[in-house]
């Protein structure tokens, strides 16, 4: 959303992952939890900036929703590499997850 709007720290950062490259991106090593009403998967990780640690949450989509954000996804000039989802796609995934929180930066990023 930082990328579509205003900012908002959430003390973390969101990677989509199609299923074939979990094992590779996030190793065998990482607990990784499932979620009862989704099938995807979570990582999450931690990545320490000098004495400050972020975490990463690495989700692991398992249906063909997640497929398309990631497939859709675009280059920025900024990213190295690294794709963004489409402002279109997070929109519609916050909205979709219901929470308080999701529903106003949903809102707030279709004004």
């Amino acid at each position: 959303m930082a990328f579509y709007d205003e900012p908002r720290f959430t003390r973390d950062s969101d990677v989509l992952l199609h299923p074939e490259d979990e094992e590779r991106i996030v190793g065998e090593s990482v607990k990784a939890w499932k979620f009862r009403s989704a099938p995807s998967i979570l990582c999450r990780l931690a990545k320490t900036q000098g004495e400050e640690i972020v975490p990463v949450d690495i989700l692991v989509g398992k249906t063909k929703r997640v497929d398309a954000i990631i497939d859709n996804a675009v280059n920025q000039p900024w990213s190295k590499g690294v794709r963004v989802a489409t402002k279109k796609d997070i929109i519609e995934q916050k909205m979709s997850r219901g929470s308080d929180q999701d529903n106003v930066d949903g809102q707030e990023a279709e004004k």
